[in-house]
């Protein structure tokens, strides 16, 4: 079976002005709009989008590149209005936020800009793609003094990162001197004279040979005590 020809650009340019002239009222200025952005012809963009939207003013995507070929051309401002009017009846629309997020970056609202961005960050399917966007735009609202930044998702927080900045903990010798305990007669502690008794026996070979728990317990406590007196950093003793 043949294949069918594939019209370059200019061809497919072509056909859709014949069918224009044809039928004035045809959706198809919008791809013939979007051929004309491509190869830089953007004012011929801008004019047939408008003729199309006097006819079709709820066509949300042939607004959208209205603003995008406002955006080629430099005017942030209309492609700002152009874009607002897009996102009060389509929200959602993606493609509309990131050319809202830009407009603002251009215009130098890098508030507006990175608020823009985080949404894209967390409702696009590719959202991670706008990363090194959303880090460039921190750098330069930190080199203009901008304090108040949107708050961040969870989910974006490098925590290898606030490894690297956290503020660095005293080391802990791995040695501790012996520290100088007060003497009291609790501190020492009775030594059995047999801990256990034969192999096979589970029981103790002398009464004497167990040490009251509470004389253990009291001199834990001293030994942490001076220990921590010693060591303050360490923490309180639990």
């Amino acid at each position: 079976m043949d294949k069918k020809p594939v019209l370059d650009d200019q061809a497919l340019m072509e056909v859709y002005r014949l069918r224009l002239e044809m039928d004035p009222g045809s959706k198809l200025f919008l791809p013939l709009a979007i051929l004309y952005r491509k190869h830089g012809e953007t004012d011929r963009a801008i004019d047939l989008c408008l003729q199309g939207l006097e006819r079709y003013p709820h066509y949300q995507s042939a607004r959208v590149n209205l603003a995008m070929a406002y955006l080629d051309r430099g005017d942030v401002e209309e492609t700002a209005n152009q874009i607002l009017r897009v996102l009060e009846t389509h929200p959602d629309n993606l493609l509309a936020r990131e050319i809202l997020a830009e407009t603002y970056y251009q215009r130098g609202q890098i508030e507006s800009a990175l608020r823009e961005y985080h949404t894209l960050r967390q409702q696009a399917p590719l959202g991670r793609k706008y990363d090194s966007k959303i880090q460039e735009l921190r750098e330069v609202a930190g080199s203009c003094g901008v304090d108040d930044l949107p708050e961040l998702n969870p989910e974006d927080i490098d925590l290898e990162e606030l490894i690297e900045t956290e503020t660095p903990i005293s080391e802990i010798p791995a040695v501790l001197p012996t520290p100088e305990l007060e003497a009291t007669t609790e501190e020492i502690l009775p030594v059995p004279a047999q801990e256990f008794s034969e192999p096979g026996s589970s029981m103790l070979t002398s009464e004497a040979a167990v040490v009251p728990e509470a004389a253990i317990l009291s001199t834990l406590e001293k030994w942490l005590e001076n220990i921590h007196r010693l060591y303050p950093h360490l923490g309180p003793v639990s």
